[in-house]
């Protein structure tokens, strides 16, 4: 106590011995700290990107489920006579599917957006020229 009362306390060598191992354990614990934090930044990162092409992939599936629920819309106007309303649906469909062929990268999918496109041509140009009434 009359080293306290004096302020001249001078640490024992246990004393010293436990701040080093506690010193050592806080650098330990701020190593730890830091990797965990690199690898949930990477695992975040990662996360992040898997999430963007998953909306990327649902936005191009709607997309593509749109128009072709506007070509069998159009099939629907021509068959009841309403001939310019379908070119225009036609004309809308074509250029949807020239927007998504633009975006796609899965030569799969690619494929699959030529042939609807390739059927629509045709099909507007067999309404434009006449052949069907």
């Amino acid at each position: 106590m009359e080293g306290v009362k004096q302020g001249t306390l001078y640490p024992s060598s246990t004393v010293k011995q436990i701040v080093k191992r506690l010193n050592e354990l806080y650098k330990s614990s701020v190593a730890s700290c830091r990797s965990l934090s690199t690898r949930l930044e990477r695992f975040f990162s990662r996360k992040h990107r898997l999430m963007d092409q998953i909306s990327s992939i649902t936005a191009e599936r709607l997309l593509f489920s749109h128009t072709v629920q506007m070509v069998q819309t159009a099939a629907l106007d021509e068959m009841f006579h309403q001939g310019e309303a379908s070119v225009l649906r036609y004309h809308k469909a074509l250029l949807l599917m020239e927007g998504l062929s633009q975006l796609l990268t899965e030569q799969e999918d690619i494929l699959r957006v030529s042939k609807c496109k390739e059927c629509i041509e045709r099909r507007l140009t067999a309404l434009q020229s006449g052949l069907c009434v």
